[in-house]
């Protein structure tokens, strides 16, 4: 019996060592000897893996990371128990895996799944909490509930088969939200989201929803989408630009209670928008930054503008009275101003502007934070 009672704590005390400290993992067996651990402290990083297959069926917690890399023979990964992971959950160049399982998973520090061009199932039921969310390159076209009401980073990218986004609970973003390459006839739906700390940049979506937006302090970047209204009803603050280029379908657009913008506005190649109406911006009184319109514009009311730090630069494709607009605008800017029209009187009504040549054509954050940097130097003109 004592031995019986000394071969059980040895054991106990072996199994208690696995599931304890960090471990790379490459083969079968390396899973093997974490498979009993329902609780792990330390991180589990599994690297060139090569089995076509993970399974960790006891697995409840872990005390540290869990990252799958570089395993170009791996298929599927499936944690059913999982729970929670305090650090990272990494899934990243993986091009065979076709599936990652994690249906009990609620709480995760970063969870990133990047680069796994094949992987079609995503599986999570109830995902209530992370710090960074991250699903670049993918082929999954549908996600589990992701309950957050709080998140730092969001990015959905170069998922092509991913048709819709809905956050039901989120109401504030402490970094950037990325949605970019997505299925072009994606659906995004942030109905309680109050805030965004950073940049919102959306790209080939065919409709958005996030009209409990009040404020953001970084850039709001909407381009070649095929949404055909943009509607932000209550947003009152914008601490850097506001940039709408390229949307084929745009009609319409809606900032009722913005006072200001903190940096530059761009309204350009909307082959949809013929004017900008005095509904647009019915309330926008302050541009610090560069304001730059160009399109089929034909009429430009900003009803209660009188200031604009930056440069005005306006261009239009079609008929455009140049002098009607630099009588409503140019007295307000105090920087250079501009107007050309395909044919127009007054048309190539100028102040030295020929440093003013400003497309705006990023795909992806960096680039419109270039952008934001030429706006800057616009403005220091």
């Amino acid at each position: 019996m004592y031995k019986g009672i000394v071969l059980a704590l040895s054991t106990a005390a072996a199994v208690l060592g696995q599931c304890s400290s960090d471990i790379t993992i490459s083969d079968q067996s390396g899973v093997d000897a974490i498979g009993g651990c329902l609780k792990f402290k330390g991180s589990i990083k599994i690297d060139s893996f090569s089995g076509s297959s993970i399974t960790l069926g006891s697995l409840q917690t872990v005390e540290g990371d869990i990252m799958v890399n570089n395993s170009f023979n791996l298929a599927t990964i499936s944690m059913s128990k999982l729970e929670a992971v305090s650090g990272k959950f990494y899934v990243e160049n993986n091009i065979q895996a076709v599936g990652v399982n994690v249906p009990s998973l609620s709480s995760v520090g970063d969870f990133q799944l990047v680069n796994n061009p094949n992987l079609s199932t995503l599986t999570f039921r109830n995902l209530g909490a992370a710090k960074t969310f991250r699903l670049v390159q993918s082929s999954v076209s549908t996600l589990g509930a992701l309950n957050f009401p709080q998140i730092q980073d969001l990015e959905f990218s170069d998922n092509s088969f991913l048709s819709s986004v809905t956050l039901p609970n989120l109401t504030e973003i402490t970094g950037t939200v990325v949605l970019v390459n997505n299925k072009p006839d994606m659906v995004v739906k942030f109905p309680k989201l109050d805030s965004i700390a950073k940049q919102l940049t959306v790209m080939n979506a065919a409709s958005m929803n996030m009209t409990s937006l009040s404020k953001t302090t970084g850039t709001l970047n909407f381009r070649n989408n095929d949404f055909d209204s943009l509607d932000f009803p209550g947003l009152g603050n914008v601490s850097i630009d506001i940039q709408i280029v390229g949307n084929n379908n745009l009609k319409d657009m809606s900032f009722p209670v913005l006072p200001s913008i903190s940096g530059g506005l761009v309204i350009q190649d909307n082959p949809l928008i013929t004017e900008i109406k005095d509904t647009y911006f019915s309330a926008l009184n302050y541009v610090k930054g560069a304001l730059i319109i160009s399109g089929p514009i034909s009429n430009i009311t900003f009803p209660k503008l009188t200031r604009v730090d930056g440069a005005i630069n306006i261009t239009s494709t079609v008929d455009l009275d140049c002098n009607k607009v630099r009588a409503a605008l140019a007295s307000k800017g105090k920087s250079r101003f501009s107007c050309k029209a395909k044919a127009s009187s007054g048309s190539d009504v100028s102040t030295d502007s020929s440093a003013l040549s400003l497309t705006v054509k990023p795909t992806h954050l960096f680039g419109s934070l270039i952008i934001g940097a030429l706006f800057a130097a616009v403005c220091a003109f």
